[in-house]
């Protein structure tokens, strides 16, 4: 009867910490000084390319922050072009690193151009999709795992993938690896408390969405609704004094 009764109680534990909601941890003390410091590194959608205002997701950010009263220093590393490996190598950079050590939120945009520079990739993604989704998305945990050795404890934002081809003859099959792709950002990293993923597939795939000078990246209103989903959700997890 008491050996019953212990196997209960365990079950009861196990049952209990697998529905444990997700919590964030308290923030640090840094941000004491009333000033949001956000990295954003990554490809050609953290850098901000074919938004006709220059602005992009960092620019974007600082409006947004100043709308809400918020004081921010918004660093723009993003790449066009930039694969895993390259986001890798500019980790090393000391100016970088020195950045990310002292950031509060880091947005990290990664993985695309693994896909979309070459058509055989695509192919592949396509063909072989949750094969090769995969491996990408080992080559984005240890550019997560070096981010995080720099800084663990920024809140770490993940921007999730959309269809930059709306009207290509693969255009099906690319928007269902992009659905799987963000389907494993989300399961791969949820159990981090400091890391998020933030969809853009429902703001972006859309061709009034895309930009209008290379219909390709996202245009301007695009990038605003990114940055304020972003916004929003670093305003709820990072309380400013």
């Amino acid at each position: 009867m008491r050996t019953t009764a212990v196997l209960l109680a365990a079950l009861a534990i196990t049952v209990a910490c697998r529905e444990r909601p997700k919590v964030k941890p308290s923030r640090p003390a840094r941000l004491m000084d009333g000033v949001m410091r956000v990295v954003v590194i990554g490809d050609s959608l953290a850098h901000g390319t074919g938004d006709e205002t220059g602005k992009g997701i960092p620019g974007d950010l600082e409006d947004e922050f100043k709308q809400r009263g918020m004081t921010s220093e918004v660093k723009n590393y993003g790449v066009p072009g930039a694969t895993t490996d390259d986001v890798a190598s500019k980790l090393h950079d000391d100016t970088i690193r020195n950045d990310l050590a002292s950031a509060d939120a880091i947005v990290l945009s990664i993985g695309a151009n693994n896909v979309f520079q070459d058509p055989e990739n695509r192919a592949r993604a396509i063909r072989d999709r949750d094969a090769y989704a995969q491996e990408i998305l080992e080559r984005v945990a240890g550019v997560v795992s070096q981010i995080r050795a720099i800084n663990p404890d920024a809140e770490l934002i993940l921007l999730g993938g959309y269809n930059p081809l709306p009207d290509h003859p693969l255009a099906g099959g690319i928007s269902r690896y992009i659905k799987n792709w963000d389907k494993l950002l989300n399961k791969r990293f949820e159990p981090d408390a400091l890391i998020d993923v933030v969809k853009t597939s429902d703001i972006v795939d859309s061709g009034d969405k895309l930009s209008s000078a290379d219909h390709f990246h996202p245009g301007g209103a695009a990038y605003r609704s990114v940055a304020k989903r972003i916004a929003d959700m670093l305003t709820e997890q990072i309380k400013m004094p």
